[in-house]
């Protein structure tokens, strides 16, 4: 059976409805995940507010803090190839 056209557009028509739906899927992950970091780096900030420049708590707070940092940069990662 040979390939019409109107195949082709039905075709086309569906992945630029997929595409859309991944974008906003992608929207809202993307503002979930920098809700999370913002809400854990609150959380990390104050349990250490008045000792993480103590060295024995310098290395704990890195850790806890860890998981914010990789967030944002996937965030500004992601932002830039948006932008391309």
């Amino acid at each position: 059976m040979p390939v019409t056209i109107a195949d082709v557009v039905a075709a086309k028509d569906e992945a630029v409805k997929e595409i859309e739906r991944l974008r906003a899927e992608n929207d809202r992950l993307r503002a979930a995940l920098k809700e999370c970091a913002d809400d854990l780096e609150s959380a990390v900030e104050h349990q250490y507010d008045k000792v993480k420049d103590h060295p024995a708590m310098t290395r704990r707070y890195e850790r806890d803090i860890q998981p914010v940092h990789i967030a944002r940069k996937l965030l500004a990662n992601e932002q830039k190839a948006d932008t391309k």
